[in-house]
């Protein structure tokens, strides 16, 4: 996939974009994202000082959902995801509580989490 796929998709659907009914955010994430590193949101200029060759570099939209923005993050996190997996074969257990039980977990969440890992063990071990 092109770094720019995205960007192309939205490129390509403005007007129909334009169109429909959107929060805010995605209004802006589609705006932002469709004039990443191009000439409307401005240009750097840089002279080579030994032979005077002219580099422009298009600014970016620092957005969180863009692709060519995002991507240096996303790697980052990735490799400190990477970083914490244990070194043998394992799985990865989530045990949640419902929801109707939030209200009472911020009432004393030290007390319920000893129960729901107390009950975990049990479930996984036996």
């Amino acid at each position: 996939m092109s770094d720019r796929t995205i960007q192309n998709l939205f490129l390509a659907n403005k007007p129909f974009l334009d169109s429909l009914t959107k929060p805010l955010k995605a209004f802006k994430a589609i705006e932002k994202i469709t004039t990443c590193r191009t000439s409307t949101l401005g240009t750097s200029v840089y002279v080579c000082p030994e032979d005077n060759t002219v580099y422009e570099q298009y600014h970016s939209c620092r957005h969180r959902h863009c692709f060519l923005c995002a991507e240096k993050n996303r790697q980052e996190w990735l490799e400190h995801q990477k970083a914490k997996l244990l070194d043998c074969p394992h799985f990865h257990v989530v045990f949640t509580i419902p929801h109707e039980y939030l209200s009472l977990w911020r009432f004393n969440e030290e007390l319920l989490s000893r129960y729901l890992f107390r009950a975990s063990r049990e479930t996984l071990i036996g």
